[in-house]
């Protein structure tokens, strides 16, 4: 598979990794002969979806974003759980170096005693998983950044949307270019009095809004939204660990999901 970049990598390690996705690509190359028999149909139902607007259009070029991009999420997931694995195994490997273990039932480290020949054992595997982790991090380094820009042209698409969604796009145009349709507040002022026979004439006057106050409506918009989401520290600890990115879900049910993929 050559060694990109000048890097040394193990050859066999590389020799299968590489075959393994090559193997998928040719199953995504199936996809895509799939995809091409039934593009006219769907070019064609995708066109119907026009008439509901541009908010319309933008949530179906997402989620036709998604489907093309499902080979490299597909490879995202491979990569990551292959390297998580070996980060976790090495790190579990570097506290047996240490005299220390990982306390399930209380989450913690404990000390632990170990004989001569589990140092011994664990010192080969920690050797060798430290010199096959320059080739599985490659992989993985390769695939994330393509699936972080496909997450960062969804995430892009997203903010239009809300932009769309939020924005009183059509009230603005009609201040701006017919201003008497948008009316405020009713203004009443006495025309004519006459106490003696109880009667009374007012007369009505809608107030315009101005426009700082429809600018208030947006204002929304602009304002710090609560981040529901991964956190910059913990999307770096992510990504450092080989866990899975989740960004469209909250991170204690990304946790939840983690371990039942675990």
């Amino acid at each position: 598979m050559g060694a990109p970049a000048g890097l040394k990598l193990n050859a066999q390690l590389t020799n299968f990794l590489g075959h393994f996705f090559i193997y998928h690509i040719y199953l995504w190359t199936g996809y895509l002969s799939f995809l091409r028999n039934a593009m006219p149909s769907l070019l064609w139902w995708c066109s119907m979806v026009g008439v509901l607007g541009i908010s319309a259009q933008i949530c179906l070029l997402m989620d036709l974003l998604s489907m093309l991009t499902l080979h490299i999420y597909c490879f995202y997931v491979y990569a990551a759980k292959i390297f998580g694995l070996q980060v976790y195994m090495m790190g579990s490997l570097w506290r047996l170096f240490r005299g220390k273990k990982w306390n399930v039932l209380r989450s913690r480290v404990d000390s632990a005693v170990y004989s001569t020949d589990q140092l011994f054992v664990g010192t080969l595997f920690f050797t060798v998983l430290l010199f096959l982790l320059p080739t599985t991090a490659l992989y993985y380094s390769v695939f994330t950044l393509l699936r972080l820009a496909a997450l960062a042209v969804q995430g892009c698409l997203a903010w239009i949307l809300n932009v769309i969604m939020t924005v009183p796009v059509f009230t603005l145009a009609l201040k701006l270019l017919r201003p008497k349709l948008v009316a405020g507040n009713v203004k009443f002022t006495v025309k004519h009095a006459m106490p003696e026979k109880k009667y009374l004439m007012l007369h009505m006057q809608t107030c315009q809004v101005p426009l700082q106050d429809l600018l208030k409506i947006t204002q929304a918009f602009f304002l710090p939204v609560p981040q529901k989401g991964l956190t910059w520290m913990e999307l770096m600890t992510h990504l450092a660990t080989g866990q899975l990115i989740y960004p469209w879900v909250e991170p204690h049910m990304a946790a939840k999901s983690q371990k039942k993929v675990d």
